[in-house]
């Protein structure tokens, strides 16, 4: 056993060529690297557009959007996501496709979770606090007319007058 580990040792030795460097015992450890906790992602969420039961608004220069959707018998609510930065007042309209289309916002979720509603087909709102707010929109099942069809939601945010 002696003997064979003697030739290895020795095999090794020979292959090792004369113009080669070595390798260091140890690599060094890399430096760690200042991490701020912001990573650039592109952003991949579409807004104004209906995707299954939510819309992401996302306002114009002038504080506005528009943005179509749908109520179906399988998705009776649609969640619209306005994010407000300072105190203002929302004002948002349902206008549907058919006169008779029975939808109004159904509440109107902060982002303490807190809720109010229920409204008519427009809100007028004015928000104490920054952050996400959520428009349900579904149907008034405490009236008559169909429950299902298309709608356009305008959206706008203008100063809030209350200080």
């Amino acid at each position: 056993m002696r003997k064979n580990s003697c030739w290895v040792l020795l095999l090794l030795m020979a292959c090792h060529s004369p113009g080669e460097k070595e390798m260091p015992a140890k690599t060094a450890e890399p430096e760690p690297v200042a991490f701020d906790g912001v990573v650039n992602h592109p952003d991949t969420i579409p807004y104004n557009v209906q995707i299954d039961t939510v819309i992401h608004l996302s306002l114009d220069s002038v504080q506005t959007a528009t943005a179509k959707g749908a109520i179906s018998k399988t998705k009776s609510q649609v969640y619209c996501f306005l994010s407000v930065k300072k105190k203002q007042t929302i004002r948002a309209r349902l206008i549907p496709a058919t006169d008779d289309l029975n939808i109004r916002f159904s509440q109107l979720i902060f982002p303490d979770k807190t809720t109010d509603g229920p409204f008519g087909r427009e809100l007028v709102y004015p928000v104490r606090q920054p952050g996400t707010y959520q428009l349900v929109i579904s149907p008034n099942r405490m009236a008559s007319g169909p429950f299902n069809g298309d709608f356009e939601l305008k959206v706008s945010l203008t100063e809030s007058s209350r200080k």
